[in-house]
């Protein structure tokens, strides 16, 4: 269930690389809008678990090398997210209906 995934999120989220940050988040948004709750997608976006995930999901692209164009390490653009997955994500947060 959604609230299990984000439990594990949480205790795995200093480990993930933006390619792991984006594949939570959109697992999460599909769980949490096939509920069979009317207000599941509210109790989810409340949840500190996704807290976390959605605040390091936006460190992760306001430091992206598409957006600040600076040169980073390979090792940096390992872990930073692929620009494939930022589609996702803007996926992942309109079923949301997650507006920043």
């Amino acid at each position: 269930d959604v609230w299990t995934l984000l439990k594990r999120i949480q205790d795995l989220l200093p480990q993930m690389n933006g390619l792991n940050l984006a594949t939570a988040l959109h697992r999460v948004a599909k769980l949490s809008s096939s509920g069979h709750e009317a207000n599941m997608v509210q109790l989810t976006k409340k949840h500190p678990g996704f807290v976390a995930l959605l605040s390091e999901i936006e460190r992760h692209l306001l430091n992206h090398t598409a957006a600040t164009q600076m040169r980073h390490t390979n090792q940096a653009m390992d872990e930073e997210m692929p620009v494939q997955s930022m589609s996702i994500v803007a996926w992942s947060c309109a079923n949301l209906q997650v507006r920043r």
